[in-house]
């Protein structure tokens, strides 16, 4: 099976779920970078990604977000930005698409 998608072929898509704990290093830097490992790599970089980031009770949502993210054929690595607490979980949910 190739990720080089033929004209007219399915795409090759990928999904997969991270949970992190924030620790108190993370709360003193105000960001978290999380890896987010396929379970098969792809081929090359020609794929589109898209991350968001639960935030999971009691913890608040509104002191969490995406800041950016870079892309390996092995995974993505979602930095996020957070004023929560030591102990707040969170888990990213990444998408990815072959061009």
């Amino acid at each position: 099976m190739s990720d080089k998608t033929p004209a007219g072929a399915a795409r090759i898509v990928k999904t997969k779920r991270v949970q992190y704990a924030i620790t108190a290093n993370d709360v003193s830097s105000g960001f978290t970078s999380i890896d987010v490992v396929w379970d098969s790599p792809f081929l090359d970089l020609n794929y589109t990604a898209d991350q968001n980031v639960e935030v999971i009770a009691p913890a608040d949502p509104s002191v969490y977000s995406v800041l950016g993210f870079t892309r390996d054929v092995n995974k993505v690595t979602v930095v996020i930005a957070n004023d929560g607490a030591a102990g707040d979980v969170v888990v990213i949910h990444a998408h990815a698409e072959h061009d």
